[in-house]
């Protein structure tokens, strides 16, 4: 299932690399005029010189004719050097960054107090100063999840695990995911989409393959300190549960390779017939709770995977499913508890 809404906005705010100071300087002032004026140059600046190309980076000892590519970029190649924080380098590199830069000007301006009460902007600037404010959010400790977490708690049953996973408010982490999208073979209409899910790591090789042991080694680690701060008992033996479990869902899981195939990741299936088709997962209780629950079909990814999964759903115990739901959930949310 999709993540928690508040952990992506989190994730923006983090992407936007802003100082935790707020300004105090009244609107209008010479740093904020001149911060426009400069931002405004920036925007209509040519993005490369007046001739739409760098003619610094011509390498005129190649003939246009033989490599005009190389005629162009020559000595860019052969100079530039991709920054650490990337695996490749570009001109849509270079519009990212910029974009980036504007938006983090957009967040500090609004966070410098002179906005109108009530505003837009005046709203962005205090979600922003609460998003870094540190000391606030430690004192609140896990209170803001509280609630979540007694649901968690509370659960009894296997439907009632299906369930709660399926709460689209919630955004908890689940053995599938699920949305909605144009029907690949039928673009006349929309349909929903199942897919494997589950996996706290990037995808299964991480799990499988030996030259991510050190990986899984600082994974399961991780989960133990997580619910370590959480105040769980028995950190160390639940990290191992849900690692293991974690394993379970990634043996099962179909390779990356597998899933790029858009035949073999088709496969349309009647709900009516789910219970029977994949017995374990209470099909009629996810789809009625995700909002899907008069659809009359759905779309299958990785058909007999999804079968294995409902199977291990049912079999793994309700114990392992709350502890594997309340690592994620505070995972999910680390970055603002």
């Amino acid at each position: 299932m999709q993540k928690g809404f508040f952990a992506s906005v989190a994730a923006a705010a983090l992407l936007t690399g802003c100082s935790g100071e707020r300004s105090t300087e009244p609107a209008g002032s010479h740093e904020t005029e001149t911060r426009t004026a400069e931002s405004a140059a920036a925007m209509t600046a040519p993005e490369l010189g007046a001739w739409g190309i760098e003619l610094g980076d011509l390498e005129p000892s190649v003939l246009p004719g033989d490599d005009f590519y190389r005629y162009v970029n020559g000595k860019w190649l052969d100079t530039f050097e991709i920054p650490d924080e990337f695996s490749n380098y570009g001109s849509f590199t270079v519009l990212f960054e910029r974009s980036e830069e504007q938006v983090r000007e957009i967040i500090e301006q609004a966070a410098d107090g002179s906005n109108a009460p009530g505003s837009v902007e005046q709203k962005i600037g205090d979600f922003f100063a609460s998003f870094l404010d540190v000391d606030a959010i430690n004192a609140a400790g896990l209170s803001p999840i509280e609630a979540d977490l007694s649901a968690i708690d509370a659960l009894q049953t296997h439907e009632d695990v299906a369930r709660l996973m399926a709460t689209p408010d919630l955004g908890l982490q689940s053995f599938i995911g699920a949305w909605v999208d144009i029907d690949s073979k039928n673009t006349d209409r929309y349909i929903a989409y199942v897919t494997q899910s589950g996996l706290g790591l990037p995808n299964r090789d991480y799990y499988l393959e030996e030259k991510f042991a050190d990986k899984r080694t600082q994974y399961k680690d991780y989960i133990a300190e997580i619910l370590t701060l959480a105040g769980d008992e028995g950190a160390a033996e639940k990290a191992d549960t849900i690692f293991d479990l974690e394993t379970a869902i990634a043996e099962i899981h179909w390779a990356p390779a597998k899933r790029r195939n858009r035949d073999l990741t088709y496969n349309l299936k009647n709900v009516a017939d789910l219970e029977s088709y994949a017995p374990g997962a209470p099909w009629s209780v996810i789809l009625e709770t995700a909002g899907l629950g008069g659809e009359t079909e759905i779309i299958f990814r990785e058909d007999d995977a999804l079968q294995k999964l409902a199977a291990l759903f049912a079999e793994t115990p309700v114990a392992t499913w709350k502890d594997y739901l309340r690592f994620h959930l505070i995972s999910d949310n680390a970055s603002i508890l």
